[in-house]
C-alpha cells in the first residue's frame, strides 16, 4: 500500500485499444469553461450515442492524473477507474470526467514517470471540486443527449465514492447513486481503527496506538484551524484538501438523500477504506429509519476487489474480481 493511503490511485489497463487514435475515434470529449473550476472536460462514448439511455457517471480514485491515459512505452490507454464500466455503453451513456486543472486525457512516455501538475490542479484537488464539476457535467449533458431523466445515476470508487453522494446531494437530477470501496466516515478516523486494531493484534504496543491516535487528533486540530491552506500538508496532501473531504462526511451525505443508494465493501479493505466504518453507516440508516440504503459486503475481497482465501493458515490469491463487481452494480442498477 502507497504511502498516500488516503487516496489511492486505481489504474486498470484497457486491453481493447491498441493505439490513440482507435480510442479516441470512440469518444466525444465536451468541455466546459467555468468562471471559478475552470476546463471541466468530460466524455460519453459514441456507441448508440442518439438512442435514448440512462446516464451514468463515473468517478473513478485519487491521484493527481488524467483519467486515461495513453503510454507511448507500450502503446495502450489506461484507465484511472475500472474498465468494465465502459463494457456497458450499449445500455447507458457512460460519462468519466476529468480532475481539476487535469486534462481528460493525455500522453506519458512510460506508467513510471510522475504526471506534471499545475498549481492549479494541486490547489484545487477537492472535494468540492470534484462534485461540483460532475454535477455541471451532468447538467450540460442532460441538454445536449437523449437521457431517461429517471434513470442518472452517479458511481465512484474509493476518493470517488466519497464525492458521489456529495454530487446528489448537489443536482437532485441524480435518482440512483452507487458508492465502491470508500470510507462512510472522516479518513483520519479510519487510521485510528487501524491503530486500535494493530494494538489488539499485538502488531505494537497500546501505548504506541495512543501516540498514534493523539498525533491524529492534533493533526486534524491544526487542519481545521487553516482550511483553506494549500502549503501545509500531511502525508504529502495539502490541508485544503484534507479539510474538503473531512467538513462533511459522505454518510452525512448519503443521510441527505432519498433515492436508492448501493454501497459497497470489501470486508479485507482496512487501509483503503475502513470496513467497519460502511458497517457503521448500514447502522445509521437502521437507526434513522432510512429504508434506501442496499449494503454489499464481499467478505474476501480488498480495496480493489483482490480475493483472497486462508487455507491451512496462509493467504491464498484467488485472483482480481472487479469485473464481477462491476456487473452486480449494473444488475442492482436493473433491479432499481
Amino acid at each position: 500500500m502507497a504511502q498516500k493511503f488516503l487516496f489511492c490511485l486505481l489504474v486498470f489497463p484497457a486491453l481493447w485499444v491498441n493505439s490513440q487514435s482507435d480510442f479516441l475515434d470512440q469518444l466525444k470529449i465536451y468541455k466546459i469553461n467555468d468562471p471559478v473550476l475552470k476546463e471541466i472536460q468530460f466524455s460519453v462514448f459514441k456507441k448508440d450515442m442518439d438512442k435514448k439511455k440512462p446516464l451514468l457517471l463515473f468517478l473513478g480514485g485519487s491521484g493527481l492524473e488524467p483519467t486515461f491515459k495513453y503510454n507511448r512505452a507500450d502503446q495502450q490507454v489506461y484507465y484511472t477507474g475500472f474498465y468494465r464500466f465502459s463494457q456497458y455503453k450499449d445500455r447507458y451513456h457512460i460519462v468519466f470526467i476529468n480532475k481539476a486543472g487535469i486534462p481528460l486525457y493525455d500522453s506519458v512516455n512510460n506508467n513510471n514517470e510522475q504526471y506534471k501538475v499545475t498549481p492549479f490542479a494541486e490547489a484545487n484537488n477537492t472535494a468540492d471540486w470534484r462534485a461540483q464539476s460532475a454535477s455541471k457535467a451532468i447538467d450540460y449533458l442532460l441538454k445536449v443527449l437523449p437521457v431517461d431523466t429517471s434513470n442518472v445515476i452517479v458511481v465512484g470508487h474509493s476518493q470517488g465514492g466519497q464525492v458521489a453522494p456529495k454530487v446528489a446531494v448537489l443536482n437532485r437530477k441524480v435518482k440512483k447513486v452507487v458508492i465502491m470501496s470508500a470510507n462512510a466516515l472522516d479518513h483520519i478516523y479510519d487510521r485510528m481503527l487501524l491503530a486500535r486494531q494493530q494494538a489488539l493484534n499485538n502488531q505494537m504496543s497500546y501505548e504506541e496506538a495512543q501516540y498514534v491516535v493523539d498525533s491524529l487528533l492534533t493533526i486534524q486540530k491544526a487542519i481545521y484551524q487553516s482550511p483553506a491552506d494549500t502549503q501545509q500538508t500531511f502525508w504529502g496532501d495539502p490541508f485544503n484538501k484534507w479539510y474538503s473531504y473531512s467538513k462533511e462526511t459522505p454518510l452525512e451525505n448519503m443521510l441527505k438523500l432519498n433515492i436508492p443508494i448501493l454501497l459497497i465493501a470489501g470486508g479485507r479493505d482496512v487501509e483503503g477504506s475502513y470496513i467497519a466504518n460502511t458497517d457503521y453507516a448500514a447502522l445509521e440508516f437502521i437507526r434513522k429509519g432510512k429504508q434506501n440504503l442496499t449494503y454489499k459486503v464481499y467478505p474476501n475481497y480488498d480495496h480493489i476487489y483482490g480475493e483472497t482465501a486462508r487455507k491451512y493458515g496462509e493467504e491464498i490469491g484467488l485472483g482480481f474480481k472487479a469485473n464481477a463487481v462491476v456487473d452486480d452494480v449494473f444488475k442492482w442498477l436493473g433491479e432499481k
